[in-house]
């Protein structure tokens, strides 16, 4: 199991950075901990809004916000997005975790990281276009397992 890193490496800047969502996100600062305390808090308020036959509901969504928001602190966030958008009157809960990263990495790493999730499988590389044997210019599905584009006749 690896650790996540949570200090900023001395000598580098924080990365600045603008995200916009609409009006039914909330934005919850990580760090510092007082500033996540009063955004989960305000957050609550607004939730509960006109809600006060329900302390011990209210005071247990606060721990479970703030408890998740000091996990997302541990994974390296910087900043969570919480979404309370509604459609025909049910919800449709969502979240959003910006973190740091703090080693370099290019593409490749990238890919590598995402193959080792399970979430990916590399494939083989395609050929250039029109280059399958017996293709005879052809793009599309080959017999070996790779996607060539087809843009001769896309509805094929």
């Amino acid at each position: 199991m690896t650790q996540a890193r949570t200090a900023q490496p001395a000598g580098e800047r924080a990365p600045v950075f603008g995200l916009i969502t609409p009006e039914d996100w909330h934005r919850v600062p990580l760090l510092p901990a007082d500033r996540r305390e009063a955004s989960v808090s305000a957050l609550v308020k607004r939730q509960f809004a006109g809600v006060d036959d329900q302390p011990v509901v209210r005071r247990k969504a606060e721990e479970q916000l703030l408890g998740t928001a000091e996990t997302a602190v541990g994974q390296g966030g910087v900043v969570l997005y919480l979404s309370f958008l509604e459609a025909g009157g049910i919800p449709l809960p969502a979240s959003l975790l910006v973190s740091r990263l703090y080693e370099k990495f290019d593409g490749l790493d990238a890919v590598a990281a995402l193959a080792g999730s399970g979430e990916v499988t590399l494939g083989r590389p395609c050929p250039p276009w029109g280059a399958w044997p017996g293709s005879g210019g052809r793009s599309g599905r080959s017999s070996r397992g790779c996607w060539a584009p087809n843009s001769r006749n896309s509805s094929r």
